[in-house]
């Protein structure tokens, strides 16, 4: 195998300028945006080339476009205390973020050997011995102290301590983002749970107005003012009622067990629900760049980069010899020896260089230049993600607007229409189906309305959590 050209390697890692930390996500979605063919994280310019590539909307100052009533993190988006105390509680007891926590703690005490690994090593041995031969007793006692250092002129072991920094970056950017998600699943199920109480609520009362219309129904069939059809199609009405309201109430009991879950509770179905409608707020909507590029998930990315392009560098350097220096000092006493007492030491450099290996290293650097190729295009595809994300919350927030706004109005209408159908009926210029029609109409409507307003909370929910938006203390792992 050819041996690697030093000087270009030297001139390789020369021209490698550290990434200012702030502008590791911004800086790099940007030139990921805009088609840069560079391959790792050393192409990172300047956070004012953030704004190519993104939608014009993204680009603007941090806090220019922020009013005062929009929420700046999840904590504000959850504007509920009911709902704060309970994301509070998941956070601290849910069995599988703990575990993520003790697997980040784990990883961070494993990158000790990486951190150490350019530093010289000592060892001490001690040995002691007797022997008897002929009567008498011999006597040897032997103490040894070595040094070792792996003297790093290629920069292979510090690419090995900041690739393995890197990684556990990207972890606990990992376990950040798990816990905004947890976070954001509570809210969600929190308004899940209470859109189901509203609805079984609702569907109740759609109940108990059946039964009342059934019973108008009877009276009016005893005066001989109706048939016993209408009371047939009133009863079953009232029988579909139960049967949804069934559903509902299995749907309500089903999202308290999911929330006690999440909570680190034993699901017994008794967590209290919500005692109102639950204020969610409105996320920062005309959000800079610089928002999505705080997302965990996005700097975890970032940072798989980073290590990638660490580990590549390292496996280039592990085809150039290894230069290890040695000391060592050595004391022994040996009473059958002819000098009892010896003190010796030694200091050996050493050059090794593996001359034949079939281009083994060769195709280990390259495997591992092409992992950090495709760690970019990971990259790249997290990034987009990311700002599809927002942009169908953002759609999907103005959408369930116009829809809650007609509905709305639909809802207006439908109950003026049941009321006319009901005097209608009275008087006997309708129908009991037609006046039931116009119930269901109105009820329909009003549930509509229910799973309207949970839908734009959870659109609300899932807007903070796309845009980055933190809950505080995430980015510090107190749990670590």
């Amino acid at each position: 195998m050819p041996a690697p050209d030093i000087r270009k390697f030297r001139r390789r890692r020369r021209a490698r300028r550290p990434v200012p930390r702030g502008l590791i996500a911004a800086g790099a979605a940007a030139l990921l945006l805009s088609a840069c063919a560079h391959e790792g994280p050393d192409a990172v310019q300047s956070a004012d080339a953030l704004s190519a590539g993104w939608p014009a909307q993204w680009a603007g100052d941090d806090t220019a476009h922020i009013a005062p009533d929009l929420a700046q993190d999840l904590y504000g988006v959850f504007a509920d205390a009911q709902l704060t105390a309970l994301v509070h509680e998941a956070l601290a007891r849910n069995a599988d973020l703990r575990a993520a926590a003790h697997r980040l703690r784990s990883a961070e005490l494993l990158l000790r050997p990486a951190r150490t690994a350019d530093r010289p090593q000592a060892r001490i041995d001690a040995q002691a011995a007797r022997l008897r031969a002929a009567g008498d007793d011999a006597r040897s006692r032997r103490a040894a102290v070595s040094i070792g250092w792996t003297v790093d002129v290629w920069g292979r072991l510090a690419d090995e301590r900041a690739g393995a920094g890197a990684e556990f970056g990207a972890q606990r950017a990992d376990y950040a983002a798990a816990r905004l998600s947890l976070a954001a699943l509570v809210a969600q199920s929190w308004v899940s749970l209470e859109a189901a109480e509203r609805e079984a609520a609702l569907l109740q009362d759609r109940l108990n107005a059946l039964e009342s219309l059934r019973q108008l129904i009877r009276d009016r069939y005893r005066a001989g003012l109706t048939v016993l059809d209408d009371e047939a199609a009133a009863r079953t009405q009232i029988e579909l009622a139960r049967a949804q309201l069934a559903a509902a109430e299995a749907a309500a009991l089903s999202s308290r067990r999911a929330l006690e879950v999440l909570a680190g509770r034993v699901p017994e179905g008794g967590l209290e629900g919500p005692d109102r409608p639950p204020r969610i707020a409105r996320p920062i909507v005309a959000a800079p760049a610089r928002v999505l590029a705080a997302r965990p998930d996005v700097q975890a990315a970032f940072l798989r980069i980073e290590a990638a392009d660490h580990a590549r560098s390292a496996a280039y350097a592990a085809q150039l010899p290894d230069i290890t220096l040695t000391g060592s000092v050595v004391r022994s006493r040996d009473d059958a020896a002819l000098i009892s007492d010896l003190t010796q030491w030694s200091l050996v450099g050493a050059l090794g260089q593996t001359l034949f290996d079939h281009g083994a290293r060769r195709s280990f650097a390259r495997a591992r230049r092409e992992e950090a190729r495709a760690r970019v295009e990971d990259y790249r595809q997290v990034v987009l993600n990311a700002l599809a994300e927002v942009e169908n919350a953002l759609s999907r927030e103005a959408a369930l607007a116009r829809q809650a706004a007609a509905l709305a109005a639909a809802l207006e209408a439908a109950r003026l229409n049941e009321s006319h159908a009901r005097d209608q009926y009275r008087r006997g210029l309708v129908t009991a189906r037609e006046m039931i029609e116009a119930q269901l109409q109105r009820a329909d409507i009003e549930l509509s309305q229910t799973r309207t307003a949970a839908a734009r909370l959870d659109a609300r929910i899932q807007l903070g959590l796309a845009l980055g938006l933190p809950w505080p203390g995430a980015e510090g792992n107190e749990d670590v």
